[in-house]
C-alpha cells in the first residue's frame, strides 16, 4: 500500500527515518533519511535476525560480570 502525502507518495514497505525532511516521492522497498535522501533496502539484512550478531547468552554473561565486579568494588563502601 502506498501512503501519499500532499504530493508525495511513499512506496510500499519503505522506512523513513525520525527528522527525515522528505519532499520527493521515495521507491518501494527504500529507506528514507535526512532530506530526500534514500537507498534501497538490503534484501539479506534482517532487522530481527542478523547472523553477524553477538549470541545473546555472551550478553547476559557479560552482563553478570560487569555487575559481579561492581559489586565487589561496592562492598567496601
Amino acid at each position: 500500500m502506498e501512503l501519499k502525502f500532499c504530493a508525495v507518495v511513499i512506496g510500499e514497505n519503505s522506512v523513513i527515518g525520525a527528522g527525515s525532511i522528505i519532499t520527493k516521492d521515495i521507491p518501494p522497498n527504500s529507506v528514507a533519511f535526512g532530506v530526500n535522501k534514500f537507498k534501497p533496502k538490503d534484501v539479506n539484512y534482517d532487522f530481527i535476525f542478523n547472523p553477524n550478531m553477538i549470541h545473546p547468552s555472551k550478553i547476559i554473561e557479560a552482563n553478570k560480570n560487569l555487575v559481579n565486579e561492581f559489586n565487589k568494588q561496592n562492598k567496601s563502601v
